[in-house]
């Protein structure tokens, strides 16, 4: 034999057959004229490099100024000034900073507001009130207005 193994002998077979088909429809014809007209075409060759001495040299486009030995452009003063007017402004917001804040005087104060405020809201009431008798005190409004269904949701204040 000629030492060529089973699988060997079946691929070549099998390309013995596939050049036998490719002849009989034509192929190989067709590929011989292609090949002949492409070997007339004119190749032209590659542009040369150009070396890398004849290129200019491209200048960066930002130079260090900490390599440059240069000094600063900027010193810092001018972050510095909007860093203590960004301070300033907080201080402000919270009411002059480190200002000690009396909470029973807040509680005070927005109390007596509140009363203030219910005080006016009753006297608006009253004169909504068609001619009813009003309470005088809390007491008599938290009666008044637990006996009123139109009322009703001020018993929760009293």
């Amino acid at each position: 034999m000629d030492g060529l193994t089973e699988y060997e002998r079946q691929r070549l077979a099998h390309i013995q057959r596939n050049l036998e088909y490719m002849a009989s429809c034509g192929v190989l014809e067709a590929a011989s004229t292609f090949n002949a007209a492409a070997k007339a075409v004119v190749v032209t060759k590659p542009a040369k490099r150009r070396r890398a001495e004849d290129r200019p040299k491209a200048e960066p486009t930002r130079r260090s100024g900490r390599l440059a030995n240069m000094p600063a452009e900027r010193d810092g003063a001018d972050i510095d000034a909007l860093e203590s007017d960004e301070e300033e402004e907080k201080e402000q917001k919270r009411g002059g900073g480190n200002v000690f804040v009396d909470k029973e005087a807040q509680a005070r104060a927005l109390l007596e507001h509140t009363r203030e405020w219910l005080a006016a809201s009753r006297a608006a009431l009253a004169k909504l009130g068609d001619g009813l008798t009003v309470p005088a005190t809390d007491d008599e409004w938290c009666v008044t207005t637990r006996a009123s269904s139109v009322l009703g949701y001020l018993s929760t204040v009293c």
